[in-house]
């Protein structure tokens, strides 16, 4: 698998210590040769001496390696929030996860450090003006991330215009924190409205449908795509 690959070139490059929590992000298993989501065993062996979380392209869904699930506290008998899954198989967790769950213990694994951070927000920024795009957005802006764009605002690095969209469960407290960029621009961010989930992620067959997923029999998804909601307008919510 491919992914085996590119995950141990990076630790190799970055020569990253042994225990060091990995971060792999963008796969998409309908593009896999395998055309399935990989398994922990897989990325075991793509980083066996790393804690690994590899997210999928529509941030739905990913997998965990062992010591992942490990550091985590992740057993067969952990049960997956209401709106979620955790794979079992043979009484083991694969690894894989959707929806709350995965997001949930996404939110577990450690934070980039203030230098890392700025160094990746840097690098994307202008993989993005390259292309032409002077506008990008904050698909779902936690209070856990709070701290990191206040950091951002305040070097000065913020070349683009950014959009972002508070978790409508931390809503009170980004409307808050960031209310100098409610519904404007200052300092090129802006809070564009909040984030809520009513259900999953059509590409990953957890979007709630009425007919089950070909060719899993039964499947219909999970009740918990992920909308935008503007700010209301007098006393209606706009969806988008």
């Amino acid at each position: 698998m491919e992914i085996i690959g590119r995950i141990r070139v990076y630790i190799g490059e970055k020569k990253l210590p042994e225990g060091q929590w990995v971060t792999a992000v963008n796969y998409d298993h309908n593009n896999l040769k395998e055309e399935r989501h990989p398994k922990r065993e897989a990325l075991d062996e793509a980083a066996p001496r790393n804690p690994l979380i590899l997210k999928h392209q529509s941030g739905h869904m990913g997998v965990f390696n062992t010591m992942a699930l490990n550091l985590l506290g992740i057993t067969a008998e952990t049960q997956a929030p209401q709106g979620g899954l955790i794979e079992v198989e043979e009484g083991i967790p694969t690894g894989y996860m959707e929806e709350t769950a995965f997001v949930n213990y996404q939110y577990k694994v450690p934070m980039p450090s203030a230098e890392e951070f700025l160094k990746a927000y840097g690098r994307a920024q202008e993989l993005y003006a390259s292309c032409g795009i002077t506008t990008v957005q904050e698909g779902m802006m936690t209070s856990q991330l709070l701290p990191l764009y206040r950091m951002l605002i305040q070097s000065g690095l913020l070349k683009l215009d950014l959009v972002a969209y508070g978790d409508i469960k931390d809503g009170g407290t980004i409307m808050e924190e960031m209310k100098e960029h409610r519904k404007k621009y200052r300092n090129h961010i802006k809070i564009g409205g909040y984030k809520m989930f009513l259900d999953g992620s059509p590409q990953g067959r957890t979007a709630w449908l009425k007919t089950p997923y070909e060719p899993i029999k039964g499947r219909t998804g999970l009740p918990a795509t992920a909308v935008t909601a503007l700010f209301p307008t007098k006393k209606s919510w706009t969806i988008s």
